[in-house]
């Protein structure tokens, strides 16, 4: 697939603030596959949108421009960073094996996951942002008192750590979301997140659900198992797995069997590769890639709020170790 080649750019604001949340984007989800079993085409339902603000507007009317231009969905899709390019993938792979009620439903129910992660990580975040935030207030205040500091400066003071980190989040996701950093930069940023044991389980487990999710779609479509097998790598979002397919594309010119080949992809677990081999000789490598996917969908969410408990504990823990540095270091 080819990115949308047009004369709209997303602005600043809506590479940092995205005009869909994971809520919007599950619902969005949902309505199209409705619409699409109502009889509606994507033209139609894009027309019957209602967006809720400045930024969902600008979405809604680049998606009706790409679509009036007889481009595909996905296609859009892939012009616009609110969109990740796995779910883009998933759309298309909708179209060419016509399993749009299983995809839609399945990014729905993602997205919904998802939504509510991030919504318990981030009450869990609240409380030691504040207590960074009043430790930040509380450092000069002896100063601002003795009338040593007038009232800016002690502003300026209290301000600075909290905007520099704010600052350092929010051009970090510009330049991530707007392409600024290159393939081989994100290929070696997912690398050394493998190598954490908690994100490893998670990413790994993820990527599992979305490789056996698209690989099944593929194969009851009746799609070769080496085409469902690209198109499925494509479906994870994952650069490792993108490289790894060449290596595998190489190698099935040679005598090479399929747990070979599937096992060159770091998520795959040995059972799975098992699971997935005995589907293809048995002639059920459906009911494989079902008990797979079920699996995989489990871990990855119990992995996912494991995860965010260990974020949470950890940024507790900064924030305690810096309250206590800065009182101490004000203490001598």
């Amino acid at each position: 697939m080819q990115k949308l080649r047009s004369t709209y750019r997303p602005t600043v604001t809506e590479y940092l603030f995205s005009p869909l949340s994971h809520r919007d984007k599950s619902i969005l989800y949902r309505k199209m596959f409705t619409a699409l079993d109502a009889g509606l085409n994507y033209k139609k339902l894009m027309g019957l949108m209602q967006p809720k603000n400045p930024g969902q507007n600008n979405f809604f009317k680049h998606i009706r421009h790409g679509l009036k231009n007889n481009l595909s969905l996905p296609n859009v899709f892939l012009a616009y960073p609110v969109i990740p390019r796995w779910q883009a993938e998933w759309i298309y792979l909708a179209e060419r094996t016509g399993s749009y009620d299983k995809v839609f439903s399945d990014l729905s129910t993602e997205e919904s996951l998802l939504g509510r992660q991030m919504e318990q990580l981030k009450s869990k975040l609240t409380r030691p942002v504040l207590t960074l935030l009043l430790a930040c207030f509380l450092t000069s205040i002896d100063r601002l008192i003795l009338g040593e500091i007038s009232v800016k400066t002690y502003l300026i003071i209290s301000m600075k750590a909290p905007f520099l980190l704010v600052l350092a989040y929010f051009m970090l996701k510009y330049l991530y979301r707007s392409g600024f950093f290159t393939h081989s930069f994100k290929l070696s940023l997912e690398k050394f997140g493998s190598k954490i044991p908690k994100l490893r389980t998670y990413l790994a487990e993820s990527y599992a659900y979305r490789f056996s999710s698209s690989l099944l779609y593929a194969v009851e479509a009746g799609m070769p198992i080496n085409r469902g097998i690209e198109m499925a790598t494509r479906c994870t979002g994952s650069h490792m797995a993108e490289l790894s397919w060449g290596h595998m594309r190489m190698s099935m010119r040679s005598a090479y069997e399929l747990p070979t080949l599937l096992s060159m992809h770091w998520f795959l677990s040995f059972s799975a590769i098992n699971f997935i081999t005995i589907g293809v000789k048995s002639g059920k490598l459906d009911t494989a890639l079902a008990q797979i996917r079920k699996e995989s969908q489990e871990r990855s969410q119990e992995a996912l709020t494991q995860l965010c408990r260990l974020v949470s504990l950890a940024f507790e823990l900064f924030v305690m170790y810096s309250v206590a540095t800065t009182f101490m270091g004000g203490v001598v």
